[in-house]
């Protein structure tokens, strides 16, 4: 009786775990075929040529053959691309 009841309990731990983990993988966008040209590289450091200073945490997007934004790494968890 002792080893059913934390096997239940043990089951219901790991259920309501997994449906609080849930939320976070809603934040991951669904592919999209208009996106399929689309690179972003996180985290890099930019560096301006006319001041010569750099600009850490940078997250830049290429679509295709362009730089298409150019954020603080941050302010894309925020802003739609």
């Amino acid at each position: 009786m002792y080893l059913l009841k934390n096997s239940v309990i043990m089951l219901i731990v790991i259920v309501l775990s997994g449906m609080l983990a849930r939320p976070a993988f809603s934040l991951i966008e669904p592919p999209n075929p208009s996106n399929k040209n689309r690179l972003m590289v996180q985290d890099v450091i930019i560096v301006d040529v006319k001041t010569g200073k750099l600009k850490p945490n940078q997250s830049v997007v290429i679509q295709g053959n362009q730089i298409t934004a150019i954020r603080l790494t941050l302010m894309f968890l925020t802003m739609p691309m």
